[in-house]
């Protein structure tokens, strides 16, 4: 018997369920492409994923910090961190540069301006450490001059990448952010992308820089709340033999001030420091002579009148002596004395006070000079009646004949080159070069022109977020060298670091030194280390004059100075076969200082 009940419905009831069907997606279906819609834009404008997009303000004024791990993709590649970050520091993430696979990263950097003092603002450019970067300390570099950029040691040292002669950028294998967050300033206020804006005047001296140096770093660990319990350390070369010891006491005089956010500031490392007038001029003398550049008769009659007196030096007899030495020395790469020098340096016309750092000091000495004895009569007379007779007295001196000294044209011609109005042929450059131990990297002579010609080209400035530039991006800035006040130029720091040890005791202070350079050589920064047993100092015996080494190669000498209480006061590190800029001339010895700072290795 067949059942009563149809498992289908008949055409009427289907009909039926098919039209309430239809009605139901006709309302329904907008509504739920609205939400979707509705739920994309808000993710657009607030994207709590990553912890980037809030805008919420704390009570404090500054944007909330999301503690959990945040994700952020730029250009398709995915960074992993626990740091998190402000609207602000977000801003100013450089999602690509011109010349760089951005495929090659696998780090974040960011590139735009801190506050410092007054209404300046400070141009940096913060690449994360490569491996621990939520871990690992911070440095903050700075370049000497004064008035020369701090991307120099981005660009031609040890940042990720140099720049090379295409235009485009080489990763650099020794580049330091391997180990450490890294911060690149460029200061003082005026310097490079650091721009002066309306109303506003370019820094020059060293009270107004150093305290704008702190104000800085403050902004920056504002700006990047994550970085504010890191050990942090500052690094220079140069004159940051000035701007390294009087930051360092300005940090720890407003940190006991209670200025905030207060600065985890543990010490400073700094290569080829100068510290003052008298160890710059013997480093001068005694690499020019070692290097075999100074004829040993100029030597010896230095040595028998000027060395040690820093009166005597200060005198024009030896002022005299120091000028020949330079002279005949003048047309090698005084960076790096046994390295190739750049034949078309456009830095020759432009940069050449700054890339010759102790022209500030022998142009004293020129100018001196010419200005004592007016005519080729009156310099004659001096030479003949005042120096040669010095040679002529000096029993080191064994060889006969009349010895060839220098005439007033010469010192016109010095000053001419110095002042960068003097071109020199090819013909007139001495070509040296030392055996180049790492293969895997070119040595670049001519890096500070490859390193202008990018930055000024306008897709990386965009890239870089900086202002308007209204001149060309250079590597110094002529105004501020020019008016650097010259009781700061002879300020001695040694009495500033003889104050850090003594009250600071904690602090970790590293001075490294390579050996081929002659702007601040290492014979004078022995000089002054020495001779800060006026302050107690002490070599300790344990660590004399050590061999360290590196990759199982000599990598050059240590000696720890200890305070007049036992305590270490600095340490100091010959770098073997490197110039003035370390990590330019040995990248890999450059990158084994850091780690022996860090005790790494």
């Amino acid at each position: 018997m067949a059942s009563s009940y149809s498992p289908l419905l008949d055409r009427n009831e289907k009909n039926n369920a098919c039209n309430k069907l239809r009605k139901f997606s006709l309302i329904c279906y907008p509504i739920i492409l609205l939400a979707i819609l509705a739920v994309c834009v808000i993710a657009y404008l607030f994207p709590w994923w990553d912890g980037s997009g809030s805008s919420m303000i704390t009570n404090s004024g500054h944007p909330s910090i999301f503690q959990e791990e945040a994700i952020h993709n730029i250009k398709n590649k995915q960074y992993a961190t626990e740091n998190a970050y402000t609207t602000a520091a977000l801003n100013d993430q450089v999602s690509s540069l011109p010349g760089l696979d951005s495929d090659t990263l696998s780090f974040q950097h960011f590139s735009g301006y801190v506050d410092a003092n007054d209404g300046k603002q400070i141009h940096y450019w913060y690449f994360e450490a490569q491996s621990n970067a939520n871990t690992a300390p911070v440095i903050f570099w700075t370049n000497g001059g004064p008035g020369c950029s701090g991307l120099c040691g981005l660009l031609t040292e040890h940042g990720p990448f140099w720049a090379v002669e295409d235009g485009s950028l080489m990763v650099n294998e020794y580049a330091w952010n391997k180990e450490v967050n890294i911060v690149y300033f460029e200061q003082p206020y005026g310097v490079g992308f650091s721009t002066v804006d309306e109303g506003l005047e370019a820094v020059s001296g060293d009270d107004e820089a150093v305290s704008d140096f702190d104000t800085a770093i403050r902004s920056f660990i504002t700006k990047f709340p994550s970085l504010l319990d890191r050990e942090i350390y500052l690094s220079s070369e140069s004159f940051g033999g000035h701007y390294m010891p009087l930051t360092a006491l300005e940090i720890m005089k407003n940190n006991a001030a209670g200025v905030t956010p207060e600065i985890n500031f543990k010490g400073f490392l700094v290569g080829n420091p100068y510290t003052n007038g008298e160890e710059n001029t013997i480093g001068a003398v005694e690499a020019f002579y070692g290097h075999g550049l100074m004829r040993n008769d100029i030597y010896e009659t230095w040595k028998e009148y000027c060395f040690g007196d820093e009166v005597a030096m200060d005198n024009t007899h030896c002022r005299y002596l120091y000028m020949i030495g330079y002279y005949e020395a003048d047309n090698t790469d005084h960076y790096a004395l046994d390295f190739d020098y750049c034949i078309n340096d456009v830095s020759w016309n432009k940069h050449k006070k700054h890339l010759l750092f102790h022209s500030k000091l022998i142009s004293r000495t020129v100018d001196r000079l010419l200005s004592r004895f007016k005519s080729d009569k009156e310099w004659d007379d001096y030479t003949e009646k005042t120096m040669r007779p010095m040679f002529n007295k000096n029993k080191h001196i064994k060889r006969k004949g009349k010895l060839r000294l220098l005439s007033r044209k010469d010192a016109q011609r010095m000053k001419s080159k110095l002042e960068g109005t003097y071109n020199l042929n090819e013909q007139e450059r001495r070509r040296l070069n030392i055996e180049w131990e790492n293969e895997d990297v070119p040595y670049y002579p001519c890096a500070a022109d490859l390193m202008t010609n990018y930055l000024n080209m306008e897709i990386v400035q965009d890239a870089l977020h900086v202002k308007e530039m209204p001149t060309e991006w250079e590597m110094c800035n002529d105004n501020i060298f020019k008016n650097w006040p010259e009781d700061d130029w002879d300020n001695n720091m040694m009495p500033y670091y003889a104050q850090l040890a003594a009250k600071y005791p904690e602090l970790k202070i590293m001075i490294f030194s390579g050996d081929d350079d002659s702007v601040c050589g290492t014979h004078g920064t022995q000089y002054w280390l020495d001779s800060m047993s006026q302050y107690g100092w002490t070599v300790d015996s344990d660590n004399e004059w050590i061999p360290w080494q590196y990759k199982q190669q000599l990598g050059g000498y240590q000696t720890t100075y200890l305070t007049k209480n036992g305590d270490t006061a600095l340490y100091f590190h010959t770098v073997r076969t490197a110039g003035h800029m370390v990590p330019q001339t040995q990248p890999d010895r450059g990158i084994g200082i850091l780690r022996v700072f860090l005790s790494l290795d």
